[in-house]
Protein backbone atom coordinates (compact mmCIF):
# COMPACT_ATOMS: atom_id res chain seq x y z
CA UNK A 1 0.00 0.00 0.00
CA UNK A 2 0.98 3.21 -0.93
CA UNK A 3 -0.04 6.27 -1.00
CA UNK A 4 -0.50 6.49 -5.00
CA UNK A 5 -3.06 3.42 -4.21
CA UNK A 6 -5.21 5.59 -1.36
CA UNK A 7 -4.98 8.73 -3.36
CA UNK A 8 -7.12 6.65 -6.56
CA UNK A 9 -9.42 4.93 -3.89
CA UNK A 10 -9.97 8.67 -2.44
CA UNK A 11 -10.99 10.37 -5.76
CA UNK A 12 -7.82 12.87 -4.98
CA UNK A 13 -4.51 13.96 -5.92
CA UNK A 14 -1.50 12.48 -4.42
CA UNK A 15 -1.04 15.80 -2.99
CA UNK A 16 -3.97 16.04 -1.63
CA UNK A 17 -3.31 12.85 0.26
CA UNK A 18 0.00 14.15 1.15
CA UNK A 19 -1.76 17.13 2.73
CA UNK A 20 -3.99 15.64 4.65
CA UNK A 21 -1.39 13.17 6.65
CA UNK A 22 1.02 16.13 7.35
CA UNK A 23 -0.66 19.04 7.19
CA UNK A 24 -4.57 18.48 7.76
CA UNK A 25 -5.62 22.09 8.45
CA UNK A 26 -5.34 22.52 4.42
CA UNK A 27 -7.97 20.02 3.17
CA UNK A 28 -11.09 20.05 3.85
CA UNK A 29 -12.75 17.73 6.89
CA UNK A 30 -14.48 15.84 4.50
CA UNK A 31 -11.97 15.25 1.97
CA UNK A 32 -9.75 14.49 5.26
CA UNK A 33 -12.20 12.29 6.64
CA UNK A 34 -12.69 10.06 3.32
CA UNK A 35 -8.70 9.49 2.83
CA UNK A 36 -8.46 8.44 6.98
CA UNK A 37 -11.13 6.32 6.21
CA UNK A 38 -8.66 4.61 3.59
CA UNK A 39 -5.97 5.00 5.37
CA UNK A 40 -7.13 2.86 8.38
CA UNK A 41 -8.58 0.35 6.20
CA UNK A 42 -5.29 -0.01 4.26
CA UNK A 43 -3.86 0.17 7.60
CA UNK A 44 -1.02 2.70 5.67
CA UNK A 45 1.80 3.87 7.99
CA UNK A 46 3.31 6.81 6.42
CA UNK A 47 7.51 6.08 5.81
CA UNK A 48 8.93 8.71 8.83
CA UNK A 49 12.07 9.69 6.46
CA UNK A 50 9.89 10.59 3.52
CA UNK A 51 7.76 12.21 6.36
CA UNK A 52 10.38 14.16 7.81
CA UNK A 53 12.09 15.10 4.63
CA UNK A 54 8.30 16.37 3.59
CA UNK A 55 7.45 18.55 6.34
CA UNK A 56 11.00 19.78 7.35
CA UNK A 57 10.12 18.60 10.62
CA UNK A 58 11.80 15.56 12.66
CA UNK A 59 8.27 14.21 15.08
CA UNK A 60 10.98 14.41 18.10
CA UNK A 61 10.50 16.24 20.98
CA UNK A 62 12.82 17.05 23.83
CA UNK A 63 11.71 16.79 27.46
CA UNK A 64 14.13 18.12 29.75
CA UNK A 65 13.41 17.75 33.65
CA UNK A 66 15.81 18.12 36.73
CA UNK A 67 15.83 14.93 37.73
CA UNK A 68 13.23 12.02 37.71
CA UNK A 69 13.25 10.73 40.91
CA UNK A 70 10.78 13.16 42.13
CA UNK A 71 7.52 11.26 41.38
CA UNK A 72 6.28 14.63 39.94
CA UNK A 73 8.20 14.36 37.94
CA UNK A 74 7.94 11.11 36.35
CA UNK A 75 4.33 11.59 36.04
CA UNK A 76 4.42 15.18 34.27
CA UNK A 77 6.68 12.66 31.92
CA UNK A 78 3.91 10.09 31.40
CA UNK A 79 1.42 12.91 30.37
CA UNK A 80 3.64 14.63 27.98
CA UNK A 81 4.81 11.31 26.12
CA UNK A 82 1.09 10.38 25.88
CA UNK A 83 -0.21 12.97 23.82
CA UNK A 84 2.56 13.58 22.23
CA UNK A 85 2.73 9.69 20.80
CA UNK A 86 -0.69 9.97 19.97
CA UNK A 87 0.30 13.14 17.78
CA UNK A 88 2.78 10.72 15.81
CA UNK A 89 5.85 12.24 17.69
CA UNK A 90 8.46 10.37 19.53
CA UNK A 91 10.18 11.88 23.03
CA UNK A 92 13.61 11.88 24.14
CA UNK A 93 13.90 12.42 27.34
CA UNK A 94 16.77 14.64 29.38
CA UNK A 95 17.54 15.01 33.01
CA UNK A 96 20.60 16.88 34.61
CA UNK A 97 19.75 15.54 38.21
CA UNK A 98 20.11 19.34 39.60
CA UNK A 99 24.14 18.88 38.61
CA UNK A 100 24.54 22.10 36.82
CA UNK A 101 27.01 20.99 34.80
CA UNK A 102 25.78 18.45 32.60
CA UNK A 103 23.10 21.37 31.62
CA UNK A 104 25.56 22.11 28.79
CA UNK A 105 26.05 18.66 27.16
CA UNK A 106 21.94 18.67 27.57
CA UNK A 107 20.95 21.12 25.20
CA UNK A 108 24.13 20.50 23.11
CA UNK A 109 22.30 17.20 22.25
CA UNK A 110 18.84 18.91 21.92
CA UNK A 111 20.78 20.95 19.10
CA UNK A 112 22.35 18.31 17.52
CA UNK A 113 19.22 16.12 17.37
CA UNK A 114 17.20 19.25 16.12
CA UNK A 115 14.40 18.69 17.64
CA UNK A 116 10.80 20.18 16.79
CA UNK A 117 10.05 21.23 20.34
CA UNK A 118 10.96 21.52 23.97
CA UNK A 119 9.04 20.90 27.43
CA UNK A 120 10.95 22.43 30.26
CA UNK A 121 10.01 21.23 33.45
CA UNK A 122 11.68 22.61 36.35
CA UNK A 123 13.41 25.36 34.81
CA UNK A 124 13.77 27.58 37.73
CA UNK A 125 16.87 25.30 38.64
CA UNK A 126 18.51 25.75 35.28
CA UNK A 127 21.48 28.88 34.92
CA UNK A 128 20.87 31.57 33.65
CA UNK A 129 22.97 31.78 30.95
CA UNK A 130 20.77 28.56 29.44
CA UNK A 131 17.75 31.32 29.08
CA UNK A 132 19.73 32.79 26.02
CA UNK A 133 20.53 29.36 24.24
CA UNK A 134 16.79 28.94 24.58
CA UNK A 135 16.08 31.92 22.69
CA UNK A 136 18.49 31.52 20.44
CA UNK A 137 16.97 27.78 19.55
CA UNK A 138 13.66 29.30 17.73
CA UNK A 139 11.39 26.91 17.95
CA UNK A 140 8.53 25.90 20.18
CA UNK A 141 9.42 25.72 24.16
CA UNK A 142 6.94 24.84 26.50
CA UNK A 143 7.95 25.41 30.33
CA UNK A 144 6.28 23.81 33.34
CA UNK A 145 6.80 26.00 36.22
CA UNK A 146 8.08 29.92 35.03
CA UNK A 147 11.29 30.40 33.68
CA UNK A 148 13.22 33.07 35.70
CA UNK A 149 13.14 36.34 34.06
CA UNK A 150 10.55 34.86 31.40
CA UNK A 151 9.03 38.35 31.11
CA UNK A 152 12.44 39.89 30.34
CA UNK A 153 12.66 37.45 27.06
CA UNK A 154 11.13 38.82 23.84
CA UNK A 155 7.84 37.11 22.98
CA UNK A 156 8.65 34.63 20.06
CA UNK A 157 8.56 30.96 19.16
CA UNK A 158 6.35 29.36 21.89
CA UNK A 159 8.37 30.17 24.95
CA UNK A 160 4.94 29.60 26.73
CA UNK A 161 4.32 28.25 30.22
CA UNK A 162 1.97 26.31 32.38
CA UNK A 163 1.91 26.27 35.92
CA UNK A 164 0.09 24.90 39.35
CA UNK A 165 -1.36 28.11 40.93
CA UNK A 166 1.03 27.48 43.55
CA UNK A 167 0.56 30.91 45.04
CA UNK A 168 -3.13 29.67 45.87
CA UNK A 169 -1.97 26.17 46.73
CA UNK A 170 0.55 27.92 49.49
CA UNK A 171 -2.45 30.48 50.75
CA UNK A 172 -4.47 27.56 51.28
CA UNK A 173 -2.09 25.51 52.83
CA UNK A 174 -1.51 28.37 55.03
CA UNK A 175 -5.16 29.29 55.90
CA UNK A 176 -5.87 25.69 56.25
CA UNK A 177 -3.47 26.40 59.18
CA UNK A 178 -4.45 29.16 60.73
CA UNK A 179 -8.31 27.81 60.86
CA UNK A 180 -6.91 25.04 62.72
CA UNK A 181 -5.38 27.49 65.48
CA UNK A 182 -1.84 27.31 65.00
CA UNK A 183 0.39 30.64 65.02
CA UNK A 184 3.73 29.21 64.88
CA UNK A 185 4.32 27.86 61.41
CA UNK A 186 7.31 26.33 60.05
CA UNK A 187 7.83 25.90 56.52
CA UNK A 188 10.72 23.13 54.53
CA UNK A 189 11.27 25.05 51.20
CA UNK A 190 13.62 24.03 48.68
CA UNK A 191 16.30 25.83 46.96
CA UNK A 192 16.15 29.41 48.03
CA UNK A 193 17.53 30.59 44.33
CA UNK A 194 14.45 29.07 42.28
CA UNK A 195 11.62 31.08 41.56
CA UNK A 196 9.36 27.66 42.66
CA UNK A 197 10.49 28.78 46.19
CA UNK A 198 10.37 32.58 45.92
CA UNK A 199 7.15 32.12 45.02
CA UNK A 200 5.85 30.22 47.70
CA UNK A 201 7.50 31.99 50.27
CA UNK A 202 5.79 35.35 49.56
CA UNK A 203 2.77 33.72 49.25
CA UNK A 204 3.07 32.00 52.74
CA UNK A 205 4.19 35.81 54.09
CA UNK A 206 1.36 37.13 52.46
CA UNK A 207 -1.15 34.93 54.38
CA UNK A 208 0.85 35.21 57.72
CA UNK A 209 1.14 39.06 57.64
CA UNK A 210 -2.84 39.35 56.97
CA UNK A 211 -3.36 37.58 60.23
CA UNK A 212 -0.74 39.95 62.02
CA UNK A 213 1.96 37.48 61.75
CA UNK A 214 5.60 36.64 60.47
CA UNK A 215 6.79 33.85 59.18
CA UNK A 216 10.37 33.00 61.74
CA UNK A 217 10.85 29.02 60.75
CA UNK A 218 12.26 28.44 57.43
CA UNK A 219 14.93 25.60 55.92
CA UNK A 220 15.61 25.05 52.81
CA UNK A 221 16.83 21.70 50.87
CA UNK A 222 16.67 19.41 47.71
CA UNK A 223 13.34 19.36 46.17
CA UNK A 224 14.42 15.36 45.13
CA UNK A 225 15.26 13.81 48.57
CA UNK A 226 13.21 13.07 51.15
CA UNK A 227 16.94 12.94 53.12
CA UNK A 228 16.82 16.58 53.01
CA UNK A 229 13.36 16.73 54.31
CA UNK A 230 13.98 14.89 57.21
CA UNK A 231 17.06 17.03 58.18
CA UNK A 232 15.46 20.27 57.98
CA UNK A 233 12.68 19.19 60.64
CA UNK A 234 15.06 18.13 62.77
CA UNK A 235 16.59 21.47 62.83
CA UNK A 236 13.26 23.64 63.02
CA UNK A 237 12.29 21.11 66.32
CA UNK A 238 15.56 22.11 67.40
CA UNK A 239 14.92 25.90 66.85
CA UNK A 240 11.69 26.41 68.36
CA UNK A 241 9.49 24.03 70.16
CA UNK A 242 6.91 26.43 70.08
CA UNK A 243 6.42 25.15 66.40
CA UNK A 244 3.27 23.28 65.64
CA UNK A 245 2.68 23.12 62.08
CA UNK A 246 4.68 22.64 59.04
CA UNK A 247 4.14 23.39 55.60
CA UNK A 248 6.61 21.54 52.94
CA UNK A 249 7.10 22.63 49.24
CA UNK A 250 6.55 19.19 48.20
CA UNK A 251 5.35 15.86 49.26
CA UNK A 252 9.36 14.25 49.15
CA UNK A 253 10.26 16.93 51.45
CA UNK A 254 7.11 16.27 53.47
CA UNK A 255 7.53 12.37 53.91
CA UNK A 256 11.34 13.13 55.25
CA UNK A 257 9.60 15.98 57.70
CA UNK A 258 6.67 13.25 59.13
CA UNK A 259 9.27 10.41 59.68
CA UNK A 260 11.80 13.10 61.65
CA UNK A 261 8.97 13.53 63.94
CA UNK A 262 7.38 10.44 64.45
CA UNK A 263 11.30 9.59 64.81
CA UNK A 264 11.37 12.21 67.75
CA UNK A 265 8.36 10.60 69.45
CA UNK A 266 6.13 13.46 68.48
CA UNK A 267 2.49 12.59 67.32
CA UNK A 268 1.52 14.24 63.86
CA UNK A 269 -1.20 15.69 63.65
CA UNK A 270 -1.17 16.41 67.82
CA UNK A 271 2.21 17.74 67.93
CA UNK A 272 3.18 19.28 64.81
CA UNK A 273 0.85 19.09 61.89
CA UNK A 274 2.28 18.69 57.99
CA UNK A 275 1.17 19.60 54.54
CA UNK A 276 3.22 18.92 51.68
CA UNK A 277 2.72 19.49 47.96
CA UNK A 278 2.23 17.83 44.41
CA UNK A 279 -0.09 14.87 46.00
CA UNK A 280 2.12 12.32 44.77
CA UNK A 281 0.54 8.64 44.67
CA UNK A 282 2.88 7.33 47.78
CA UNK A 283 1.05 10.74 49.54
CA UNK A 284 -2.01 8.66 49.89
CA UNK A 285 0.42 5.32 51.43
CA UNK A 286 1.87 7.33 54.04
CA UNK A 287 1.24 6.56 57.75
CA UNK A 288 -0.57 9.09 58.84
CA UNK A 289 -1.40 9.85 55.30
CA UNK A 290 0.17 13.11 54.18
CA UNK A 291 -2.35 15.90 53.48
CA UNK A 292 -1.31 17.84 50.71
CA UNK A 293 -1.71 20.32 47.75
CA UNK A 294 -2.66 18.45 44.42
CA UNK A 295 -0.92 19.21 41.39
CA UNK A 296 -2.21 17.24 38.75
CA UNK A 297 1.13 16.51 36.73
CA UNK A 298 0.11 14.00 34.48
CA UNK A 299 -2.73 16.14 33.17
CA UNK A 300 -0.39 19.70 33.30
CA UNK A 301 2.26 17.16 31.05
CA UNK A 302 -0.65 16.43 28.67
CA UNK A 303 -1.56 20.03 28.27
CA UNK A 304 2.08 21.19 27.83
CA UNK A 305 2.26 19.10 25.09
CA UNK A 306 -0.68 19.75 23.17
CA UNK A 307 0.17 23.52 23.93
CA UNK A 308 3.41 23.03 22.35
CA UNK A 309 1.64 21.02 19.18
CA UNK A 310 -0.27 23.92 18.68
CA UNK A 311 3.39 26.05 18.50
CA UNK A 312 4.68 23.58 15.99
CA UNK A 313 1.79 23.73 13.89
CA UNK A 314 1.81 27.69 13.18
CA UNK A 315 5.01 27.23 11.88
CA UNK A 316 6.37 30.39 12.45
CA UNK A 317 7.15 32.39 15.40
CA UNK A 318 4.23 33.17 17.75
CA UNK A 319 3.29 36.50 17.99
CA UNK A 320 1.63 36.16 21.37
CA UNK A 321 2.66 33.63 24.29
CA UNK A 322 0.71 32.32 27.08
CA UNK A 323 0.60 31.51 30.63
CA UNK A 324 -1.62 28.81 31.67
CA UNK A 325 -2.31 28.54 35.46
CA UNK A 326 -3.96 25.48 36.97
CA UNK A 327 -5.76 25.96 40.09
CA UNK A 328 -4.51 24.24 42.87
CA UNK A 329 -6.64 22.20 45.46
CA UNK A 330 -5.97 21.28 49.28
CA UNK A 331 -6.13 17.67 49.56
CA UNK A 332 -6.68 16.95 53.35
CA UNK A 333 -6.02 13.63 54.85
CA UNK A 334 -4.80 12.63 58.15
CA UNK A 335 -1.63 14.55 58.96
CA UNK A 336 -3.01 18.35 59.64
Amino acid sequence: MDIKTIAAKAGVSIATVSRALNKPEMVRPQTRARIMQIVDEMQYSPNPLAKSLLTGRTYTVALVFPTLRNPYFSQLAEGCEAELSNAGYTTSIFSFEEEISKQRTIFNNIIRRHVDGIILAGSGSLQAGYQQILEGLNIPIVVVEDMPDLDTIPVRAGISCINIDDRQGTQMAIKYFLQKGHREIGIIAGEGQMLLTRRRLEAARSVLKEAGLTLNHIVNGSYISVESGYRGMLRLLDSDARMTAVFAFNDLLAIGALNAVLDRGLQVPGDVAIIGFDDIPLAAYTRPRLSTVHSPSNEIGAYAARMLLEHIAEEKAASTRRRVFIPAKLVIRETC
